[in-house]
């Protein structure tokens, strides 16, 4: 993220009788989280506890869009960070 280099894992299931995708994400930095995806209308959306994001794939498949939130303390939630991701070829 910005200059600082950071490499991550996510690990992806599928529970059938939720349609759901249980994903566990693991990074470099010592970080990680468990979150429930699932995808409607082409879009993808994973929630966590405190944590959510809305992930777009444009339609060359080649540029994700990321909007993450987060949940404060007064529960509401707020816009944490936006990324974006190219595919080179």
């Amino acid at each position: 993220m910005g200059d600082e280099e950071m490499r991550a894992i996510e690990i992806i299931g599928y529970d059938a009788s939720a349609n759901t995708y249980p994903t566990y994400a693991f990074d470099s930095q010592g970080n990680f989280g468990t979150y429930k995806a699932s995808l409607q209308d082409g879009i993808w959306r994973f929630t966590g506890e405190t944590e959510r994001a809305k992930v777009v794939f444009s339609n060359n498949d080649k540029l994700i869009n990321i909007k993450w939130e987060r949940l404060s303390d007064d529960a509401t939630w707020l816009p944490w960070m936006d990324v974006k991701l190219n595919k080179e070829s």
